[in-house]
């Protein structure tokens, strides 16, 4: 099965040098929550029963519970980080850089295969 990546990039985040980026994305848990955001703005879709947008939130181990049928799904399950075992701020700091560079690169290069 293909995998696809999906990433927004503005022309904000292009051109936003290290610095800047370092300020709004200072540690670990700005970087989490982000992800969280955005991950809650695409939906979670249940691996178990395919239900989507039925989850609740489980704050004290950071995964998303299916109000139908309780499986867990973690932040990270079915995007660009499952099964990283990387911090999400080394993950928004390579993504960055992959972003700001104005050098073409292979995603194949980067994967964990």
């Amino acid at each position: 099965m293909r995998k696809t990546i999906n990433l927004v990039v503005s022309k904000t985040s292009r051109n936003m040098s290290i610095i800047s980026f370092y300020k709004d994305f200072p540690d670990e848990l700005i970087c989490k929550l982000h992800f969280k955001k955005h991950r809650d703005e695409k939906g979670v879709i249940c691996k178990k029963c395919a239900c989507t947008n039925h989850h609740y939130w489980k704050q004290d181990s950071w995964q998303y519970e299916c109000k139908s049928c309780s499986f867990r799904t973690t932040l990270r399950s079915g995007t660009v980080m499952h099964k990283s075992k990387l911090s999400y701020s080394y993950c928004y700091t390579a993504m960055h850089l992959l972003i700001a560079t104005k050098k073409s690169f292979q995603l194949k290069k980067f994967s964990v295969n």
